[in-house]
């Protein structure tokens, strides 16, 4: 009887309710917090490490060499969505498993060079520059964005959105 009961007061409430499950902020608030947050990043000073490792999501836009099928809007929004549940803790290597337009683990090493050892690229040879403009403005264990930029002259980002986080 006691077993039924505590079935009845704790289990039974969660049953098909998700309204006590947390919810990420709306699409109009995590795209805020994305250009709040990447206004503030792009401010930053870049630091002097020699070599850094990151993790990139890249959430692609059609058209920009990736097989992405999504509109830059779409792209965009699914971006701050995706930094939002980032921000707030979820799996990072997750995030960039199940969402990422480039081939997972979508880690790259950069150096300053002048050399650079195998596996590590040279910052200033890593397409697109923004995720060595990011990576150099990074703490470790930080995210950072570098926004889509595809219709510029001398695009930084030309191929969608990407969700750096700084691993070394």
């Amino acid at each position: 009887m006691k077993l039924l009961l505590f079935a009845v007061l704790v289990l039974a409430p969660s049953c098909g309710d998700d309204s006590a499950a947390p919810a990420g902020p709306s699409p109009e608030v995590a795209l805020a917090m994305l250009k709040a947050d990447m206004a503030k990043f792009s401010a930053r000073p870049e630091h002097r490490d020699a070599e850094v490792t990151i993790q990139h999501c890249l959430v692609g836009v059609k058209g920009h060499g990736t097989k992405a099928e999504r509109s830059a809007a779409e792209a965009e929004a699914l971006a701050a969505e995706i930094y939002a549940r980032a921000r707030a803790g979820e799996d990072f290597d997750l995030l960039v498993k199940n969402h990422s337009d480039d081939i997972y683990p979508c880690l790259y090493s950069m150096t300053l060079g002048p050399d650079a050892s195998p596996g590590v690229y040279l910052r200033d040879k890593v397409a697109p520059p923004a995720l060595g403009a990011t990576a150099w403005r990074l703490a470790v264990n930080e995210i950072g964005i570098a926004p889509f930029d595809g219709d510029a002259a001398a695009p930084q980002s030309p191929y969608g959105w990407h969700l750096v986080k700084r691993l070394k």
